[in-house]
């Protein structure tokens, strides 16, 4: 009988004291509704969990600044950030770690953005034409930063102009196509991806850095060096599985690459634009 007891008491003090198991918090990118995420990221993340022995949690944020700041309050582990929102961590207090860039599906790890209206209004590329500008978000590379950019290449000043924010770079494209906006801004692939539905592209921009899988300050410097052998070593068969955004394989980056365009972001603050 106390032989039984020893056991039981041995078994729940094992539960008592059971370390817990380890969980990473994953931040995807801001750009596809929340139900599509886990079709774009779950392969990528079975494969790292399995590969590292945790558990991964994906935490979405709809907004690159509710993002950038749960990155800053320690909330997110790592995540998915498109170039412009990674500069702007850079201008903050926490200096996140590139961990890799994700190529495309040309193989290439830069991008490019575009100035986008539909073509049967293209003939009339004057100053009526840019009378409804549809952006995707302030943080969002292809959004104003990109296309202020763009437009004073045809003397244009984006903050005279009328334009708005559509969230994502597919309601850019679908607003074009119901007529809510005249002309949108949005990646250079995605208007490619619909160019046959009658858009036709009036700018395209400087190339920029790719996509990053970032590390915060709260991940493991071991587990965060693991990471980034396992996505630049993995199997492009495997990951054919995987979501469009990480599919294409990954390269070693580094936060130098982002530092020219976060030395632009020190005379704008897109937060504080209307």
């Amino acid at each position: 009988m106390r032989f039984i007891l020893f056991l039981l008491l041995t078994f729940f003090t094992s539960l008592l004291f059971a370390k817990e198991p380890k969980v990473l918090h994953f931040a995807p990118l801001p750009m596809y509704k929340s139900e599509i995420v886990i079709k774009q990221y779950q392969g990528m993340l079975d494969y790292l969990s399995k590969e590292l022995d945790v558990a991964i949690k994906i935490v979405y944020h709809a907004d690159y600044k509710d993002l950038l700041d749960a990155i800053e309050r320690g909330d997110v582990d790592f995540a998915h950030l498109g170039p412009l929102p990674y500069a702007s961590l850079l201008t903050r207090t926490t200096k996140p770690q590139v961990l890799v860039q994700f190529l495309n599906a040309q193989g290439e790890s830069h991008y490019t953005c575009s100035l986008v209206t539909l073509e049967k209004n293209f003939a009339k590329c004057n100053k009526e034409l840019f009378a409804n500008i549809a952006l995707t978000q302030k943080l969002s590379t292809c959004g104003y930063f990109a296309s202020k950019e763009m437009l004073q290449k045809y003397d244009l000043d984006l903050a005279k102009l009328n334009y708005h924010y559509s969230g994502t770079h597919s309601h850019v494209i679908l607003e074009l196509l119901v007529g809510d906006a005249s002309v949108g801004g949005v990646r250079t692939s995605e208007f490619l991806s619909y160019k046959h539905l009658g858009l036709k592209e009036i700018e395209r921009s400087q190339s920029f850095p790719g996509f990053a899988l970032i590390a915060s300050s709260t991940l493991d410097p071991k587990i965060a060096q693991k990471i980034s052998e396992l996505l630049t070593s993995a199997d492009l068969l495997m990951m054919q599985d995987w979501g469009s955004n990480v599919k294409y394989g990954a390269i070693k980056a580094s936060s130098e690459d982002y530092l020219e365009i976060a030395k632009k972001l020190q005379n704008i603050n897109l937060l504080e634009l209307p």
